[in-house]
């Protein structure tokens, strides 16, 4: 049976951030999984005008970062999505390249449409959901030329 490690979830929780780590690392061995430590860093999420200070300590043997990627998406510790809104709008640009050298050689409107939605529009949405409302007006405004760019470049069907 699959179950999911216990962790707390209040700052203020009585138990130590040691044996949560026990936990974390206990559950995949109890599930026949591995723990790739060396991988394995820790980032603190918390509103951006608290001190450093006021944090617990850093996990020892384990690097606390600002930033980290997870399932494609750049999280950041204080739910500043730029850096994952600027890696989406770059791959997205290098896929428009690629869809206007396809393009050229004659690829079809529904075909292009299809590569379209598979390899830029995909990437677009991908984890939307999860960063939407952090994202700031700029942020949604470049991803939206990104999307226009495609339809003037006649990459999206309609029909």
């Amino acid at each position: 049976m699959l179950t999911m490690p216990r962790c707390s979830h209040s700052q203020n929780s009585s138990t130590p951030v040691e044996l949560e780590m026990t936990n974390v690392t206990d559950w995949p061995r109890e599930n026949k999984m591995s723990t790739n430590l060396l991988k394995t860093v820790e980032l603190v999420f918390r509103r951006p005008n608290v001190s450093g200070e006021l944090l617990a300590h850093a996990l020892p043997d384990m690097n606390r970062v600002c930033d980290s990627k997870l399932l494609g998406v750049y999280f950041r510790h204080d739910f500043n999505f730029s850096k994952h809104v600027e890696s989406v709008v770059a791959i997205c640009n290098q896929r428009l390249f690629l869809s206007a050298q396809l393009k050229k050689q004659g690829l079809r409107v529904h075909a292009l449409s299809s590569v379209y939605n598979a390899i830029v529009l995909n990437k677009t949405l991908y984890a939307l959901s999860v960063c939407f409302s952090y994202l700031t007006e700029a942020h949604k405004d470049t991803l939206r030329r990104v999307l226009k760019r495609a339809s003037r470049m006649g990459f999206t069907f309609h029909g």
